[in-house]
């Protein structure tokens, strides 16, 4: 799954219709596509002077923005948002296992390390419902669920703050990395969900994310080259499905000349 997704957005660049504006004209707008790869997703945070730590989300999302004065002058970064996402894949349907402290970090931020950084994403905090989410993809689906399935949708993001709600309690950090929440199926139903697909509009849209100077900074880190002006170098790296990437998604229209 990590794979495809670096893939489908390895470096590429492609032009988009820029023409039919009457308030807005452009000459040209194009969409480039980004995506840097990592196994280094290890962060540690405090909570009550006791040390845990955890993975990152396994997608993190930078859309920009950008306005070119004309084909000659430099872009300009208009606006920027980020989000984080971590993916969930199931065999059949019946029980979820999310490990605890990740829970927690993607639920409340809380100030953090990351080799050697201290990053602290305030805004990340106060709206976990823009910034974290959780994808939840069903695969190998048996016929018994088609009609849960139509209640529930196959493939779809929840915010996490979403999830605290449905378990009944408040998320807390286990000294043991393999303590995890169980969630089941019919708890599901109750969440907001987002079909993948619109999702995707609303991350491109810049609909859902969020942006931050602390959340910029981390990401710059846990993904080398990402944040670059210039494309970063190919990574033929095989990726692990533990791993993580990073997509970038950048927007650029040229004012009418």
């Amino acid at each position: 799954m990590i794979e495809g997704i670096a893939k489908y957005f390895e470096n590429k660049t492609f032009q988009l219709d820029a023409s039919g504006g009457t308030v807005f004209k452009y000459s040209a707008a194009t969409c480039t596509l980004r995506a840097v790869k990592t196994h280094k997703r290890m962060v540690t945070f405090e909570y009550n002077r006791t040390q845990y730590k955890c993975e990152t989300s396994n997608v993190s999302f930078v859309v920009d923005y950008k306005y070119q004065q004309s084909s000659s002058s430099e872009p300009q970064l208009v606006s920027r948002t980020m989000s984080f996402v971590q993916l969930k894949m199931s065999e059949k349907y019946g029980r979820w296992r999310l490990a605890k402290n990740q829970l927690y970090f993607m639920r409340y931020w809380p100030p953090f390390n990351y080799e050697g950084m201290l990053f602290d994403i305030k805004e990340f905090r106060d709206h976990p419902d823009l910034g974290s989410f959780y994808a939840f993809i069903y695969r190998k689906i048996d016929k018994i669920y088609h009609s849960r399935l139509s209640r529930l949708q196959s493939r779809f993001a929840t915010p996490v703050s979403d999830l605290e709600v449905v378990l009944g309690h408040v998320f807390l950090p286990s000294t043991s990395n393999r303590d995890y929440e169980s969630i089941p199926d019919t708890s599901l139903c109750s969440v907001t969900k987002i079909y993948l697909e619109t999702f995707m509009w609303k991350i491109l849209l810049q609909n859902l994310g969020l942006f931050s100077k602390g959340a910029e900074s981390f990401v710059g880190k846990l993904y080398p080259g990402l944040l670059d002006p210039d494309p970063p170098p190919e990574n033929d790296e095989e990726i692990a499905e533990e791993s993580s990437v990073g997509v970038r998604i950048i927007i650029t229209a040229v004012g009418g000349e």
